[in-house]
């Protein structure tokens, strides 16, 4: 393979390997749209700052100085470790790829080192706000189909710990009612298949049976949850209403992240086991999950302090 001007030179024009990384993202490593999305915008932040414009070879920018001097620029406009360190991902992950598919001559990205961050997570409520929350939601679905769908969105997301993307893409037939169960595509469309509770069950029931049909606009529209418009309900339309509900239901504000946190944190605190949680988030290392110990470690510390006599 010619390396100066030759085949290799040509196949790395900036816009047809971004579209062929696409195509791999999604039909090879089955990512999210979502996710596709974010790792593009990251490539493309990075080609812009070394001034590759479309039609242009991407080879000037694929080299570590190149692809440091990205970051330094970024940690020096104020980006977040957590920021930076998705970026990084992006690019090494990309790099690895281009070297595999002799588009670059080497592994330029492989020597870049993640920088530490927080290991925070997200906002959560406790369980009496989260069940003020859903009764707050319950009382409004009588008379509005979008509070009834909002409900029962909310409701499964809090029973099952689903990430927002797996609510937004189920089919009525993921639903199990028999047995209580909801068959969820999680990153890489893993399967998993999670129960849910009675009042999750009782959510569903009422938004299927009473307002389901009238959001639904057309036959053709096969999602569970439907929006205003009759087609699937969007992951920013479940932010922006779940925002909504906080506020009305007098609640801290949080997002369908949050919930799920809250649902894995009242499960740790009510004695689940820790590998039963991580089935049920769909982790794939348990060390992800184990974030969750130090919530139920701070109550376990608070309830010594009170009690122990020489604490």
């Amino acid at each position: 393979m010619e390396k100066d001007g030759g085949l290799m030179m040509r196949a790395a024009k900036r816009e047809e390997i971004l579209e062929d990384y696409r195509c791999y993202l999604q039909y090879v490593k089955s990512f999210s749209p979502a996710s596709i999305k974010a790792y593009l915008a990251d490539l493309r932040g990075w080609l812009d700052h070394c001034a590759i414009e479309d039609g242009q070879s991407i080879i000037p920018a694929c080299t570590l100085v190149a692809a440091r001097n990205w970051l330094a620029h970024l940690r020096s406009s104020g980006q977040s470790p957590t920021t930076i360190a998705r970026k990084i991902a992006a690019l090494r992950a990309f790099s690895k790829w281009a070297k595999q598919n002799q588009m670059v001559e080497a592994d330029f990205a492989k020597q870049l080192r993640t920088p530490k961050t927080a290991k925070n997570l997200p906002h959560m409520l406790s369980v009496s706000q989260a069940q003020q929350l859903l009764s707050w939601c319950e009382s409004q679905a009588a008379s509005d189909a979008v509070m009834a769908r909002d409900w029962a969105i909310f409701e499964l997301i809090y029973a099952t710990g689903a990430r927002v993307g797996e609510i937004c893409s189920l089919v009525p037939e993921d639903i199990d009612f028999e047995v209580r169960t909801v068959r969820l595509w999680g990153k890489g469309s893993k399967e998993r298949v999670v129960p849910f509770s009675v009042q999750a069950g009782r959510a569903l029931s009422f938004y299927l049976e009473r307002a389901r049909c009238e959001l639904q606009k057309s036959s053709l529209a096969d999602e569970l949850f439907l929006g205003a418009q009759g087609k699937g309900i969007s992951e920013r339309i479940v932010r922006s209403r779940l925002h909504r509900a906080c506020t009305l239901a007098g609640v801290p504000d949080l997002g369908p992240h949050g919930l799920r946190h809250s649902m894995a944190s009242h499960m740790l605190e009510g004695g689940a086991d820790l590998r039963v949680i991580q089935e049920m988030l769909g982790h794939s290392a348990l060390s992800t999950t184990q974030r969750y110990t130090h919530v139920d470690a701070n109550r376990i510390i608070g309830a010594y302090q009170r009690a122990f006599p020489r604490a």
